[in-house]
This record gives C-alpha cells, sequence and structure tokens, in this order.
C-alpha cells in the first residue's frame, strides 16, 4: 500500500468537504479530524473488506459490492459529523 498516496488523497478529500461545508454550514474542526481518519481507514480497505465478509456474506471478488460499502460507509461517516 502507498501510503504517500493515501494519505494525499484523504488530505484532498477532506479539504473538498471543508470546502463545501463552508458554503453549507462549517464541519467543526474535530469533525474536520475525524473525516480525516475516517477516509485513510475506510480507503485502506481492510474495514470494507471485513463488512463485506461479515455482515454481507459477499464474496471479495464482487467489485460493485466493495465500491457500494466503502461509498456507504463514508456517507455514514459524513451524516455523523453534520450531527456533531
Amino acid at each position: 500500500m502507498d501510503w504517500f498516496a493515501l494519505v494525499k488523497h484523504s488530505v484532498v478529500y477532506t479539504a473538498t468537504i471543508y470546502v463545501m461545508s463552508l458554503v453549507l454550514g462549517a464541519i467543526s474542526i474535530v469533525g474536520i479530524g475525524l473525516v480525516l481518519l475516517s477516509h485513510v481507514l475506510i480507503d485502506r480497505g481492510g474495514l470494507v473488506r471485513w463488512w463485506v465478509i461479515s455482515i454481507n456474506n459477499g464474496q471479495l471478488d464482487n467489485v460493485w459490492l466493495r465500491f457500494m460499502v466503502d461509498q456507504s460507509l463514508h456517507i455514514l461517516v459524513l451524516i455523523g459529523v453534520l450531527l456533531i
């Protein structure tokens, strides 16, 4: 795994969320930190793999299922941060 690329991608994602939150209503600094941390953890893939196998009883070769789980986790984090 290329940690530099993952962290760079996560920082860009978090910065984009932060800029958009300025327009729609600011997210706290704690919320921004949670977005960054969760993005790194989700995009590492371990959580998604665990969810697909343990919760969905799916196969890892199902790319669509992995994609949907990944995106759902990101959306849940964003909803949670908005509620902080």
